[in-house]
């Protein structure tokens, strides 16, 4: 069929698949390349002493890094307090203040005596000491530093790139933010990078929930030097309950005489991730970008020919072109397959009279 609509369609979109192969699937997807996302490998260490006072009672008290960062936690996550508060507890009978007190025998301590008294179960336990004082101390640890040490390797694509390049930030001396390629951060700093940026005054009475990441987006076929990683972080402890946010914990440091002090500390918990994405360019992920345009190519005369049967005005015409109805020969193989049976029949019977015939002459 000659038609310069047709033909003119039928080009138009052949050129489109191909400029989506070439302008999106390589230009902006990149589909040469072949992608792999990695978790890495972190460890933090923590620098900074400070010097707080009690109220207004001119006690001083000093805390070191490895107080300020109490307790240990997970490898590569750093707790930083921002609050101290001790408070002296003896043996006694006491108001439990956390307790809820209907019913004694089901909401108390079992077998010990216990009361209820506005609602609270009064029994023995922890109780507060009259003769000392609580202490809370406010400790302004924005300037502690952190120490972040990063790395990540590709496995998949170093094997195919036939290379064992590890990408590390510097791990020899630590580098204070902003300078370049900083591996030391304050606290004030990190907070700083959250979306929206969170100040420290925020949260050193409640504390927080801290994530940091830190992100390498690498081309394995370059100098690792070329790596750089870029750092996000954002606050979770508010995402999961608004009403509830902050970060805490309590540990007791026992005496003798049925004494000890109970320490609550708050503060901020930083969660540091090492997370990337290896990419190479790959001559099968080239070949298979190409195949898929090819196959899409076949769309194109396909689509053209749907365009020829129902939107040109000539279609009809197109249409009694494009098919020839033939006869209908089905009556034809009917009497066929007749005759074929009636033959089959025919001999069947003539091989019987033949048998009858033997058996009378014997």
């Amino acid at each position: 069929i000659k038609d310069r609509a047709l033909g003119l369609t039928n080009i138009f979109l052949q050129l489109l698949i191909v400029s989506y192969i070439v302008g999106y699937v390589f230009v902006i997807k990149r589909g040469y390349l072949e992608y792999e996302q990695a978790r890495g490998a972190i460890a933090t260490h923590v620098s900074g002493d400070i010097v707080s006072t009690f109220g207004g009672s001119g006690v001083h008290r000093y805390f070191g890094p490895s107080e300020i960062s109490y307790p240990p936690l997970e490898n590569g996550n750093v707790f930083i307090a921002t609050k101290y508060m001790r408070t002296p507890q003896v043996r006694g009978i006491c108001v439990d203040k956390e307790s809820s007190c209907k019913d004694v025998e089901k909401d108390c301590g079992k077998d010990v005596g216990a009361t209820c008294v506005n609602n609270k179960c009064m029994e023995p336990g922890w109780c507060p000491d009259d003769e000392e004082k609580e202490e809370v101390f406010k400790l302004p640890t924005e300037e502690v530093l952190i120490w972040v040490k990063s790395a990540i390797q590709f496995y998949r694509l170093n094997l195919v790139a036939k290379s064992d390049k590890v990408y590390m930030n510097d791990h020899s001396q630590p580098i204070v933010y902003p300078a370049e390629d900083a591996n030391t951060f304050p606290v004030k700093d990190l907070l700083l990078l959250c979306n929206p940026p969170v100040r420290f005054e925020e949260v050193s009475e409640l504390g927080a929930v801290v994530e940091v990441q830190i992100v390498w987006n690498c081309n394995v076929g370059t100098d690792v030097k070329n790596c750089k990683p870029i750092m996000n972080a954002r606050r979770v402890d508010a995402l999961f309950d608004e009403r509830h946010i902050g970060y805490q914990f309590h540990h007791a440091e026992y005496g003798a005489d049925g004494h000890r002090d109970l320490i609550t500390v708050r503060g901020i918990r930083f969660y540091f991730r090492t997370v990337g994405t290896g990419r190479l360019m790959s001559l099968t992920a080239i070949q298979m970008s190409i195949t898929t345009g090819l196959a899409l190519l076949g769309f194109a005369p396909i689509f053209t020919d749907l365009l020829m049967l129902k939107c040109f005005r000539s279609s009809k015409k197109y249409e009694a072109r494009k098919y020839q109805q033939s006869a209908d020969f089905s009556e034809v193989f009917d009497d066929a397959a007749m005759q074929e049976e009636d033959e089959e029949v025919s001999s069947d019977s003539d091989e019987e009279e033949e048998e009858e015939e033997e058996e009378e002459d014997e």
